[in-house]
């Protein structure tokens, strides 16, 4: 029996009884969660930016070390021996470069001194030929009248070495925390992979560990296969130098590959 009152439906979205759909309030809540979590994220991602570069730096690097690791791995060595051998080999080919290098830069820095009185003077015949009187002792004379500004300059210099000195020790503490990371993730490669993989369903754990190894075929195939184009172009330069007699052929040999 009815009680003579009538029920209107609730339409379509479910409308409550203060006019408002139920699923309004969780949809507001759930864009307010989502917008708060996205703010904190980016907030921690731009005080943690450093940090995160370098390890995205190294992350690539130990890409590039993982297929070396993994050959001498697969031959009986341990991960942290394999990779001991390979960061030493970079750091050893690293070194000599350098070493090759500082010989050729200061025996050119030394002619450029030795000669720049050569060339003050071709200078001055060069300006003379469109009635430009300039020569070394005008040159003196006007650094002379100058003196007190160069004091300042020097100062000012002096304080720009300083800066250029803490940027260097800067980058060398953050190649060094680059080459820490990077010894690590290519070292404990197969236990950083398991915890990805542990969190992951069992049918996106083989699509990831496809991702990975196509990933760290191809970051290394590249790293080799340049690393053998530079061998190459080095020993061709080298030799041609050699038979040229142009000095110092091994560093600039070196420096185009």
């Amino acid at each position: 029996m009815s009680d003579g009152t009538t029920q209107e439906p609730a339409g379509l979205f479910g409308v409550g009884s203060d006019g408002m759909p139920p699923w309004v309030p969780r949809l507001l809540t759930q864009l307010v969660v989502i917008v708060v979590l996205f703010l904190f994220g980016w907030a921690v991602v731009r005080q943690l930016r450093g940090f995160l570069i370098l390890l995205l730096i190294s992350f690539f690097l130990s890409t590039a070390f993982e297929p070396g690791v993994a050959y001498l791995a697969n031959r009986g060595w341990k991960r942290g021996a394999a990779t001991s051998l390979l960061f030493f080999t970079a750091f050893v080919i690293s070194s000599t470069f350098i070493g090759l290098m500082i010989p050729l830069i200061v025996d050119q820095t030394l002619r450029l001194v030795d000669q720049l009185p050569s060339y003050v003077d071709q200078l001055s015949d060069f300006a003379a030929e469109f009635g430009i009187e300039f020569s070394g002792q005008r040159l003196t004379e006007a650094l002379t009248n100058v003196d007190s500004s160069l004091q300042g300059f020097a100062g000012d210099v002096a304080g720009s070495v300083f800066g250029v000195g803490t940027r260097l020790l800067n980058t060398v503490f953050q190649l060094l925390a680059i080459a820490l990371f990077t010894f690590y993730i290519t070292a404990d490669a197969p236990r950083w992979r398991r915890a990805l993989l542990s969190i992951l369903p069992a049918h996106r754990q083989r699509e990831v560990v496809r991702a990975l190894d196509i990933a760290i075929d191809k970051t290394g195939g590249y790293f080799y296969s340049r690393a053998l184009l530079a061998i190459v172009a080095a020993l061709v330069t080298w030799g041609v130098f050699t038979i040229l007699g142009v000095p110092f052929a091994l560093p600039l040999g070196i420096w185009v590959g």
